[in-house]
């Protein structure tokens, strides 16, 4: 398997992971609609916030992306929740300059 192949497998399964995230969020809100409160313990389904940027980029092929986009999207998803439900604010969000990129670049 080549390096390449890996990418695309792991591209897809963030994907995969993103859509699912967004249907558990939407399950959570449709039980909150209905006054019902299941008690989970499962993180399951549940992205970390850069895991849910991370699939937010690679949904736009890695291109440049501005940071409210980025949270955006994120919110539009609802790939990733704040623990009091507040929609990810862009100030959460840092860029940062990859260790292998010379920082005069």
């Amino acid at each position: 398997m080549t390096e390449t192949h890996i990418t695309s497998a792991l591209d897809s399964i963030e994907l995969q992971l993103g859509t699912l995230a967004q249907t558990v969020a939407d399950l959570r809100a449709l039980c909150e609609q209905a006054g019902l409160s299941p008690k989970t313990t499962s993180t399951a389904g549940r992205l970390k916030l850069h895991e849910a940027m991370a699939v937010v980029l690679r949904q736009r092929g890695n291109a440049w992306t501005k940071i409210s986009d980025l949270t955006d999207m994120i919110n539009a998803q609802r790939l990733y929740t704040k623990g009091d439900k507040s929609p990810v604010e862009p100030n959460q969000l840092r860029a940062s300059q990859p260790s292998h990129v010379p920082a005069d670049v």
